[in-house]
């Protein structure tokens, strides 16, 4: 293993430039696909930190580190994939402030990377998951855990916050796949059930 174990990284997470697309783009009417995303609650255990840094003994001696907003980078990833499928986004405080019938709430309880030495190789890991409420007319219709997950095994342990960025970039990919072909489906339904 190479680089410090004693000094934090620092990553800057943005949301992915393409966002996998495993559905159609919706075909409501363009005054049915307005949507509200209520500000998302950050549940993770400790919010100051997204990764853990360990020394060839394993043990923890520094951190990764976040230089934006995390539970927001979640959200706005899945804004940017819900605009790809066609709907049009509003950001409100809270569900029950939302002005629009479908409504989303938004819970991250991890994002998290770091390495783990085996006997012969590094794998780097990297883990966000989230629940996501959706809400028409005020009455929940859809809670569920979304998870998104990647492993690099031959991970480069190196000085640079770099290669955790790529691990969590990676495990929103994985995430948005899973998340937003399952959310799509319930808002499609949500305005047809309205209709």
């Amino acid at each position: 293993m190479f680089g410090c174990a004693f000094t934090d990284r620092h990553v800057t997470l943005t949301p992915p430039t393409t966002i996998p697309q495993t559905f159609s783009p919706s075909t409501p009417s363009a005054n049915q696909k307005t949507i509200s995303v209520a500000r998302p609650q950050d549940l993770r255990p400790d919010p100051t930190t997204v990764g853990n840094i360990k020394n060839g003994y394993g043990m923890v001696t520094a951190q990764v580190r976040s230089n934006n907003d995390i539970p927001m980078w979640v959200t706005n990833s899945i804004i940017q994939g819900l605009e790809q499928a066609g709907y049009r986004v509003e950001r409100v405080e809270t569900v029950e402030t939302a002005r629009t019938p479908v409504a989303i709430d938004i819970a991250v309880s991890r994002v998290f990377t770091e390495h783990v030495a085996g006997f012969i190789t590094v794998t780097g890991k990297g883990d966000i998951a989230a629940q996501i409420e959706v809400y028409r007319d005020g009455s929940r219709i859809l809670r569920r855990m979304y998870a998104g997950k990647y492993e690099d095994r031959n991970f480069f342990v190196s000085t640079s916050a770099d290669a955790y960025q790529v691990l969590l970039d990676a495990a929103m990919k994985d995430f948005l796949r899973k998340t937003l072909t399952d959310l799509v489906s319930a808002l499609d339904r949500a305005f047809a059930d309205a209709s």
